[in-house]
Formats: structure tokens, C-alpha cells, sequence
């Protein structure tokens, strides 16, 4: 018989002996084709922003749209991308119910994008300073909001001290080369644009007959992009096309200042 403090080891033993034998049976069940349990995913909530614009104010009274685009950024791989949050505009030089409608509501989202937040401003005649309001954004309900805030700046188009009217222009007269494919005319600024400036564009017959001498222009809105001060509106020409024959254009509509020289005689010319 052992002694009784040899014991102790021989039992350490026996139990190191056990959890070995239980190590390959539990080696040989996953072996076997029994997989663990991989941890759910864990999502946080997707985030939304806002961001600021800046848009001519306009002529001639009554009120026009600057737009605000709020985003909701893509959530990671098997999450969802739900949720909603408020807006509201906030005075800053810009007053409400003066220069710009207040308003409030709600942006959902079922699908990471674009949201738009529209507002109201007032056209008018008067130089006066750019003007700026804010819009925030509150009471997010399953999103997490990056950027809370954006400035939308409401540029001045009328002349005054510090700055010329706004004018777009087309040249009083083109010519058009023959043989050709197309016309190309020119709109332009007479200053490089802050922001976008849309004009409505349309041809009309001279002694060259749409359709039969040239491509039609019915009614097409031009705009010439912020940091540019011209567009080109191409005009086809058709097989009944012959030198000396001519063709007008003629702008109406434009969504900041005023149309200088609105009309234009087009002359086709052999080159």
C-alpha cells in the first residue's frame, strides 16, 4: 500500500487523464463535421449627413427652390438601413417669412441615399448682400447623425455697388459653316457663375426650315455649371441645308438675373 502522501499525485494523474480523453473526444465530434455557432453581427446604427449649397436668389418676385441633400451612408455588410430624422431651417442673415419660408418635417429612409430638404426663397429685384440660413437636423430615430447642420447661402444676382447684374446673352449674330453636321452657339455669362444658372432655349424658322434645313431646338433648358461662364447649344443640320440660308435663336426664363441679348440670327456660310 502507498504511502498516504504519494496520494495526491496519482490523483492529479487520473484527472489529467480524464481531461485529455474528454480533449479528443470533443476533437473528434467538430472532426466529425460539427461546426460552432459564429457570433452575430453587431450593427450600428447607419449614419445620415447634411450638407450646405448656395443658389442665386432670382428676379422678378414670387419664390424659387435651393435644395439640401441629406445622406444616409450605406451600413456594413447585413445591416439595416432604416430610420428616420427631423429638419427644420434656422434664421441666420437670411429671415424667415422675409427672405425664405421656414419649414419642417420628416426624412425616412428603407434604403441607404439621398434625401432632399426643400426651401422656399424670395425672388426679388433689390441688390443686397448674400444672404445664409441654416438647416438641422433633430430627433434621429435609428440613425446616428454625422453632420447635424448645413448652411445654404442665397447669392445676391441683382447690380449693385460691389458687382454687375447677372446677364445671359447669346451673340446677336453666328454663323454656321457649310458643309457640317451642326451649329454650335454659345450662351454665355457675363461674369464666371457661383452656382448653376438654367435658361430656356429654343430655334425658330428663318428662311431655314426645321426639320428640313436644321434639327429643331423645341424647348431646352441650358444651364451653365458653377465656375464656368458659358454653355454651347449645338443645333443640327439636315440635308436641306444650303449657304445663305439662316435661322433663329432665342432665350426666355433664366433662373438668376436677367437676358441681355435674347435673340440671334444664325447664317449658314460654305466654307
Amino acid at each position: 500500500m502507498w504511502p498516504e502522501r504519494i496520494r495526491p499525485a496519482r490523483i492529479r494523474a487520473r484527472m489529467f487523464t480524464v481531461v485529455a480523453v474528454l480533449a479528443v473526444a470533443v476533437a473528434g465530434v467538430v472532426g466529425a463535421g460539427v461546426t460552432a455557432t459564429a457570433a452575430p453581427v453587431v450593427c450600428a446604427p447607419p449614419v445620415v449627413s447634411v450638407a450646405g449649397t448656395q443658389q442665386y436668389e432670382g428676379s422678378g418676385g414670387g419664390t424659387k427652390t435651393i435644395t439640401l441633400t441629406v445622406t444616409m451612408a450605406p451600413p456594413a455588410a447585413g445591416c439595416p438601413a432604416t430610420g428616420t430624422v427631423r429638419y427644420r431651417t434656422l434664421d441666420g442673415t437670411a429671415v424667415a417669412g422675409q427672405d425664405y419660408t421656414a419649414t419642417t418635417s420628416t426624412l425616412t429612409w428603407t434604403e441607404p441615399g439621398l434625401r432632399v430638404v426643400p426651401v422656399q426663397i424670395a425672388r426679388d429685384d433689390a441688390y443686397e448682400p448674400d444672404e445664409r440660413f441654416t438647416v438641422e437636423l433633430f430627433g434621429a430615430r435609428g440613425v446616428t447623425v454625422a453632420e447635424a447642420t448645413a448652411v445654404a447661402t442665397v447669392i445676391d444676382d441683382d447690380a449693385g455697388a460691389s458687382h454687375p447684374d447677372l446677364v445671359t446673352s447669346i451673340p446677336e449674330s453666328g454663323i454656321c459653316w457649310w458643309p457640317g453636321d451642326k451649329c454650335v452657339i454659345p450662351v454665355r455669362l457675363n461674369t464666371i457663375a457661383q452656382a448653376p444658372v438654367a435658361v430656356s432655349v429654343h430655334t425658330v424658322d428663318g428662311t431655314a426650315v426645321a426639320g428640313k434645313d436644321y434639327a429643331p431646338v423645341k424647348k431646352e433648358i441650358l444651364t451653365i455649371p458653377a465656375g464656368a461662364d458659358h454653355v454651347d447649344l449645338p443645333v443640327g443640320l439636315l440635308a436641306g441645308a444650303q449657304p445663305g440660308m439662316y435661322f433663329g435663336v432665342e432665350l426666355a426664363d433664366v433662373t438668376a438675373g436677367t437676358i441681355g441679348v435674347g435673340s440671334a440670327k444664325v447664317t449658314i456660310r460654305q466654307g
